[in-house]
């Protein structure tokens, strides 16, 4: 299926569904409401300042003045502001079930099955499902270095509350995650020219994936291996390929016959010949699974689309093309960790 071919299909279903049109029409209307309004808010500091100076000519007296200005200042800037978050909380909610919506009919889930089908199945990766659970957008946060969170993290699991594919490679079934993105907030102290002390809360973004392959040979005679980037691992394996050793760390023993029929020669080509600077692990713990990770993007799960940037119709059927193709991207990246399994 080329892009076109995309477009059209998601075309096809903004023609039929004439209630989402209509969320979307609330959506932007919301949204030039709040522009207005923000404007009117930025205008009103120079309009109230113009009263001031207009009651002070009147009554000659700067208390006077003062005590109109003030008065008339607060109820204006509370008045607008309590507008402005009211239509922002009617744009969250009208955009929850504009997601929402999108998953009615199966409409989602059939764009994602026929991209498959056309550009990403082959005789080896098939059977593909989108498992749809939910529409929500969540962005956690939690007051750590990423690093440290690395370090101490257990082993990842297929989230039942989060949207994945379920497919089948060589036969085997397998699966494919986003995770909710996460904020990493750490605070920074630093010191100024006078000497004064200063606190800065940082924020680091972190988005990540997983894939999960049930190569039941595998995962009985490999438990516990590990092969891994970025962060360092305290196995003593080394295999004859210079690239593999630099680019990953493993934590298997040399003394180890299973680390050789793990790591044979095909495998080592095939990983050392990968170019992914978002790959973290490949290991085996109760099953098989691939983990990358990105800093400093917010990637939300399976077929959740940020809106932040809605204002019109042409824009929300471009977020699902680019979402659609993004996501396939990091599905088609972690497959490759796996090829060499037979």
């Amino acid at each position: 299926m080329s892009n076109l071919k995309l477009q059209e299909n998601i075309k096809n279903i903004f023609e039929m569904d004439i209630n989402l049109k209509n969320i979307i029409k609330t959506i932007v209307n919301l949204k030039k409401k709040v522009l207005l309004f923000s404007v009117l808010l930025f205008l009103s500091i120079f309009i109230i300042t113009g009263l001031f100076i207009i009651c002070f000519i009147l009554f000659d007296n700067i208390w006077i003045s003062s005590i109109i200005f003030t008065v008339v200042s607060i109820i204006t800037m509370i008045t607008l502001i309590i507008v402005i978050f009211k239509f922002l909380k009617k744009i969250k909610f009208s955009t929850e079930i504009l997601n929402k919506n999108l998953y009615e009919n199966n409409n989602i889930q059939k764009l994602y099955e026929d991209y498959f089908n056309a550009n990403i199945s082959t005789n080896e990766l098939e059977s593909f499902k989108f498992i749809y659970l939910n529409s929500k957008i969540t962005i956690n946060e939690i007051e750590q270095d990423y690093h440290y969170f690395l370090k101490n993290k257990d082993e990842p699991i297929l989230s039942n509350k989060i949207n994945y594919f379920e497919f089948f490679y060589r036969g085997i079934k397998g699966f494919f995650q986003i995770n909710e993105p996460i904020h990493f907030i750490h605070y920074e102290t630093t010191t100024d020219s006078s000497g004064k002390t200063i606190t800065e809360k940082k924020i680091t973004k972190f988005s990540s994936d997983q894939l999960f392959y049930n190569n039941e040979k595998y995962i009985t005679n490999y438990n516990g291996f590990k092969i891994q980037s970025k962060i360092k691992l305290k196995g003593d394996y080394k295999t004859e390929s210079v690239i593999f050793n630099k680019k990953y760390t493993t934590n298997l023993n040399s003394s180890d016959i299973k680390s050789t029929k793990f790591l044979t020669p095909y495998a080592i080509d095939l990983l050392s010949n990968i170019e992914d600077k978002d790959f973290y692990k490949l290991g085996i713990e109760k099953q098989l699974y691939v983990e990358k990770y990105k800093i400093g993007k917010d990637i939300l799960p399976i077929g959740i689309l940020d809106l932040t940037m809605l204002f019109n119709e042409n824009k929300l059927m471009a977020l699902i093309e680019n979402k659609i193709i993004s996501d396939f991207n990091l599905f088609t990246r972690s497959i490759a960790y796996i090829s060499f399994l037979k």
